[in-house]
């Protein structure tokens, strides 16, 4: 799901990953070039010739810095293609090398082979590239817009924000993250949610929803809806006997309940012909508020939330599909699996809106990076319609009947302007990074 990308000129392809394999990159090649820009990106600099490169078709690390902080390299490559980071996507077949590529807010392809252990499986999930590709032709389909990454993701965007058309897409994909702590119910991930202490979240419509339902979830209610009737058909085929939520804290508004009772109304659930009855949320329930969680460790959370959850008799013997919005740990989500188990629940089957993957570290941006309002001497921040629930850019000094005319863009319009402000600081060298390189 490139979802900063308004086109795709260009490949950065990591070179290194596809030494055992140069029959594949043959294969990339030959699909690619015809179409795209291609510059190759090399951590260790060694021999090409088994891959048909010269050095002088590789942009190698030039320091042994550099092996381990890859972003100056990866810049080296998009300004010697002649594209820009909104327009440039990265492959590699190593999860390690794609913190780099998200720090540079380039499109992500990952191949990889889905027979990898779960362990592995999780932590190629925890850094969330765009698409998981098995092969070429997984390949071919996510560049022909046939599938998306992240369904969940498309269905969140104002319309036209993607490079595909909703015409274009064969199917959508709520991909299947493995849960260590119960292996017999990985989970179904509609999209990934960044916090606005990532930069990425400003780019990201589902993020922008998932925070601003917080305050105003009835705005989210018809396109979460949406959402999920998707990922429940995505996950069960249909097949089916409740449908519940995570519960919140009695002191929180039940936001995924206000979610599910809005479903019977979505087009997606009346689509699949799914029965209203079989919405439930009472299935679970949180008598007692238990501490907030988000400056929790792991075990603090698991801890916290020990027997906070009950789960209704009726679950005995069914296929329940269990709804959650942002995974972080699963610690509450996992504390649901187990109290559905032990009222008897024959199959669980997780759904989440989006999984929160690593976080990026602040790229820095000053003032000037970001959108000017104009009217006044402040910017534009990535904010909900409170009554659509369509993420716009909006001044972030707004106040009802201040009297200023206070600038205003579309979600499409502000991610290009702001990509446009920020690829020449994303392009710029990291000094220090430079320096640290030549010392190490």
């Amino acid at each position: 799901m490139f979802f900063t990308l308004q086109k795709i000129e260009g490949f950065i392809i990591n070179v290194d990953d596809f030494r055992d394999d140069a029959a594949l990159l043959d294969q990339i090649v030959d699909e690619l070039k015809p179409r795209y820009k291609l510059v190759f990106a090399s951590k260790s600099g060694t021999d090409f010739s088994a891959l048909r490169l010269t050095e002088d078709d590789v942009v190698v690390a030039e320091s042994s810095f550099e092996k381990f902080m890859y972003q100056n390299v990866l810049r080296r490559a998009i300004t010697k293609m002649g594209s820009a980071p909104s327009t440039t996507v990265f492959l590699c077949k190593d999860a390690g090398s794609l913190r780099s590529a998200h720090e540079l807010l380039l499109g992500t392809i990952l191949m990889h082979r889905h027979s990898v252990a779960p362990l592995e499986r999780l932590k190629i999930f925890q850094q969330f590239p765009d698409f998981l590709v098995q092969d070429l032709e997984d390949l071919r389909v996510c560049l022909s817009g046939e599938c998306l990454g992240f369904g969940g993701e498309f269905l969140a965007a104002p319309e036209g924000i993607f490079l595909f058309h909703e015409d274009d897409i064969k199917y959508h994909e709520y991909p299947l993250v493995p849960n260590l702590e119960h292996t017999d119910c990985p989970v179904h991930v509609a999209g990934r949610y960044f916090s606005p202490s990532d930069p990425r979240y400003s780019f990201h419509a589902l993020s922008n929803r998932i925070l601003h339902s917080k305050k105003n979830p009835g705005a989210q209610a018809e396109c979460f809806a949406e959402l999920i009737s998707l990922g429940v058909w995505v996950a069960t085929d249909g097949s089916f006997d409740a449908i519940t939520r995570v519960p919140s804290r009695p002191s929180k508004v039940d936001r995924l309940a206000l979610y599910l009772k809005a479903m019977p109304k979505a087009e997606r659930f009346k689509s699949h012909n799914f029965y209203p009855a079989s919405i439930q949320p009472e299935l679970l329930k949180c008598p007692d508020d238990y501490p907030k969680l988000t400056t929790m460790d792991f075990k603090s959370r698991k801890t916290a939330v020990k027997g906070a959850f009950s789960a209704d008799p009726q679950v005995e013997g069914k296929h329940i599909v269990l709804v959650d919005d942002v995974q972080t740990t699963g610690a509450t989500l996992n504390e649901c699996i187990r109290v559905l188990k032990a009222a008897g629940a024959a199959k669980i089957s997780p759904l989440v809106l989006a999984c929160h993957p690593y976080t990026l570290q602040s790229l820095g941006l000053s003032v000037e990076q970001e959108i000017p309002c104009g009217p006044c001497d402040s910017h534009l921040i990535g904010k909900c319609n409170s009554k659509t629930g369509e993420p716009f850019f909006g001044c972030a000094n707004w106040k009802f009947n201040d009297g200023i005319n206070h600038a205003y863009k579309t979600f499409k319009d502000g991610i290009k302007t702001k990509m446009m402000l920020m690829e020449p600081h994303l392009l710029q060298l990291d000094n220090e990074l430079e320096s640290e390189g030549q010392s190490f």
